[in-house]
């Protein structure tokens, strides 16, 4: 009876140990040194990101991104501590407000046991600095077309062109370094 007392006393504490301490901060607040991946605003109507004015950054580990060749196909791989940061404002009635109401980030970290293609895909309210990340698939299912063949006729053309159909690690808006 002594023991298991003891053993239910180390799991509440265990409990409340692991309870206490926080989820560290992924996606910081301050990210205007940034190198901004978009030349203008995006306002096109996007499916899950619906009628908003976004504008991309990455950090500078992300400007480290190198290509290599995989049979005929170009593959992109952006550095593990790579964060691409989207800013998220809502429509207002003169068109468009500058007030950031969402970031959606990404974080690439394949070892995070959240990660899903190697990034950890969440979102911070700039408000209240609570972020949450994606259990679900949505976003990785929906970003992998930026691995695929598009243009600017396609449908719902979304990120910078890929005719050649470069696997781009997930990245609409990739980071194209200085040739």
């Amino acid at each position: 009876m002594r023991q298991s007392g003891i053993a239910l006393l180390f799991l509440t504490l265990l409990v409340l140990v692991s309870c206490d301490s926080e989820q560290p901060v992924l996606l910081g607040d301050d990210f205007s040194g940034w190198t901004q991946l978009n030349a203008a605003p995006i306002t096109a109507t996007i499916p899950g990101h619906g009628s908003s004015i976004r504008n991309i950054f990455v950090n500078d580990v992300g400007t480290g991104v190198t290509t290599t060749t995989s049979g005929p196909r170009i593959v992109w791989n952006y550095p593990e501590e790579t964060v691409i940061i989207k800013t998220v404002a809502a429509p207002g009635e003169s068109g468009y407000s500058a007030e950031t109401t969402m970031l959606l980030g990404m974080v690439k970290n394949s070892e995070h046991p959240d990660s899903q293609g190697g990034w950890i895909w969440l979102t911070r309210d700039p408000r209240t600095g609570e972020e949450m990340i994606f259990q679900s698939e949505y976003c990785v299912t929906c970003h992998a077309d930026a691995n695929e063949r598009r243009t600017t006729t396609d449908r719902i053309p979304t990120g910078v062109p890929n005719p050649d159909r470069e696997f781009r690690d997930f990245v609409f808006f990739p980071y194209f370094p200085d040739e």
